[in-house]
């Protein structure tokens, strides 16, 4: 039988919970997703050519372009500089606990993102991997830069701390058309 004044009284705690600390809620949503990505490399080859699943690249740069458009739109950043638009991006990415994003120039000055100490799902992973993991955090820079540029981008993940790397690297590089 429901019991309707238990059901008011814990919904009210875990209201009041995930309004007091809604990292709590959020953390528990990353692990689910952290399942997610260990079944599907458990299902999917890895190709070489995403240095992971093209599936989780795809679901990352639709996620990253929605929420770069999201930005451009609520912070009205359309007549603002680039540097601004990705400060913004930066922003949110280490707010959400993604990481700690830093712009970083590779080798032949090819530009890059690293995430210090991995990224979430690296550091959540741990070294088992021994090859990189986050293609999704790939394709996710990859969305979010083409909706702050109005460019396109493909992004690879080149050192991963799951790989055993002291952190997450990615080559960013716009898209010959």
């Amino acid at each position: 039988m429901f019991d309707e004044e238990l059901y008011k009284r814990v919904d009210e705690a875990v209201r009041k919970m995930l309004e007091s600390e809604w990292e709590v809620g959020f953390n528990l949503w990353r692990r689910c997703l952290l399942n997610i990505q260990i079944l599907v490399e458990d299902t999917i080859p890895y190709d070489i050519r995403y240095g992971g699943i093209p599936f989780l690249y795809e679901a990352g740069f639709l996620s990253g372009k929605r929420i770069g458009e999201e930005l451009m739109d609520r912070f009205n950043l359309h007549e603002k500089s680039m540097k601004e638009r990705a400060y913004f991006m930066d922003s949110f990415v280490k707010n959400a606990g993604v990481g700690e994003p830093s712009f970083i120039t590779l080798l032949e000055g090819k530009k890059g993102i690293r995430f210090p100490g991995g990224t979430y799902l690296a550091r959540e992973y741990g070294k088992r991997a021994g090859h990189t993991i986050c293609t999704n955090t790939a394709g996710f820079i990859a969305g979010a830069t083409d909706a702050i540029t109005g460019r396109h981008w493909f992004v690879r993940e080149v050192k991963c701390v799951a790989a055993g790397d002291d952190c997450c690297e990615f080559l960013v590089e716009e898209k010959k058309e």
